[in-house]
């Protein structure tokens, strides 16, 4: 039980540490050449993060190991052949594939019994990959209604999202961190329906995840400390 609990807390570890990379490193591939390369190989490497994260039982790997395999080759693809049809695939994919590792490593947390290393990794990470699905739907949105945002008042230039142009994603990582922990500095805006409503839900998501992830983890807290003491009063 041990060696699984410290399995799952190096998994999980990994995979925030996976998802921190991407988060602070994603700006510089704005500004650095072959952009989108960058931007894949941070992105690919979350994915197969997520699926170092899905080792419970077999049909999980598997499911997870094929997402991955399938968003990262379709992307790395897209990239070679300049193609937004096959980028669309490829961040669908993705998407998958990280709501996908929300649920197996959700499920993971919200089962522990007592406050743990992989509790806590775990649920850092589930959080913070809300984030990025809320990212890559924005890039979707914007993708298939032009001037659903508008950033510092003009709208954004979404013609290359999908394909070469990894600047416009940045914007939109920023714009998801900063709804889902409801700060919303209004630089960047949703001006379309469907753009407000994910954005409105995004920011209903974060409040409800810190509310009962905060209480489950002061519930096995309490239960950790009274078993703690039944065994200690024996």
């Amino acid at each position: 039980m041990v060696e699984n609990d410290t399995n799952e807390a190096n998994a999980f570890g990994f995979l925030l540490l996976a998802i921190c990379v991407l988060i602070f490193l994603m700006p510089l591939a704005a500004e650095q050449h072959p952009q989108a390369e960058i931007l894949r190989a941070l992105i690919t490497l979350v994915l197969f993060a997520g699926v170092f994260a899905s080792t419970r039982t077999p049909w999980v790997l598997r499911t997870a190991l094929f997402l991955a395999i399938a968003a990262s080759g379709t992307g790395w693809a897209a990239d070679i052949m300049d193609s937004q049809s096959i980028a669309l695939t490829s961040y669908v994919l993705a998407l998958l594939n990280i709501l996908f590792v929300i649920g197996v490593v959700s499920r993971v947390v919200l089962r522990r019994r007592q406050i743990t290393t992989d509790a806590v990794f775990g649920g850092l990470s589930v959080f913070l990959l809300i984030g990025l699905a809320f990212m890559i739907l924005y890039g979707l949105v914007e993708f298939a209604q032009p001037g659903s945002f508008i950033v510092r008042g003009e709208p954004m230039d979404a013609g290359q999202t999908l394909t070469r142009d990894p600047s416009s994603f940045v914007q939109f990582l920023y714009f998801s961190l900063i709804t889902l922990s409801t700060v919303g500095y209004g630089d960047i805006l949703a001006t379309r329906p469907l753009a407000q409503m994910l954005a409105a839900t995004e920011g209903i998501i974060g409040q409800l995840f810190l509310a009962v992830v905060v209480a489950r983890l002061v519930g096995m807290n309490l239960l950790s400390a009274q078993a703690t003491e039944a065994t200690s009063s024996e």
